[in-house]
């Protein structure tokens, strides 16, 4: 019983955050470029947040997050701070929270890619050179080569790094 007074109270708690977001977006000139109505929805409705809803989050409570996956990352900058909250994200595992800056993952995510708009993590294919193309699949760990050792086209490296960042 004691359980379940607990759980409707987090239930709350959760429910007025959301709400309070809400309002923060609708009475701030939020700062990232989003569909105030699907958040608001997100927030509302849906059971699990979306990185949408997450960023506006960050923002409210001007929190720097760090999100890292297996071969790029995310940032969420709110504050000048250098303190980061990192978020290590694996598909296998789950999630891992580090508090703290730690010098192992800041080495770490110099060779990872870094997603700079997580609504569109790759801009078009004109937009790159050849070069940084190989220093993207250089951080994503993309073979450059093709089976007859021969380097691939920028188009098929470019695939395979849209494949690997919007899956």
């Amino acid at each position: 019983n004691e359980y379940n007074l607990n759980a409707s109270k987090y239930f709350s708690i959760e429910k007025e955050i959301k709400i309070n977001a809400i309002t923060y977006m609708k009475n701030n000139n939020y700062k990232i470029k989003v569909n105030k109505s699907s958040v608001e929805n997100n927030l509302l409705y849906e059971k699990n947040i979306t990185i949408q809803s997450f960023a506006l989050l960050c923002d409210m409570f001007n929190l720097n997050i760090r999100i890292i996956n297996t071969n790029h990352y995310y940032e969420f900058l709110n504050n000048d701070s250098q303190d980061f909250t990192n978020i290590i994200y694996d598909n296998k595992y789950g999630i891992d929270l580090l508090k703290h800056n730690n010098d192992n993952i800041n080495d770490n995510i110099n060779n990872k890619f870094l997603v700079t708009n997580y609504s569109k993590p790759i801009n078009s294919i004109t937009y790159y050179k050849v070069d940084d193309i190989y220093e993207i699949c250089n951080k994503l760990k993309i073979n450059i080569k093709n089976s007859k050792n021969k380097n691939k086209t920028k188009k098929e490296l470019y695939d395979e790094i849209y494949k690997i960042l919007n899956s």
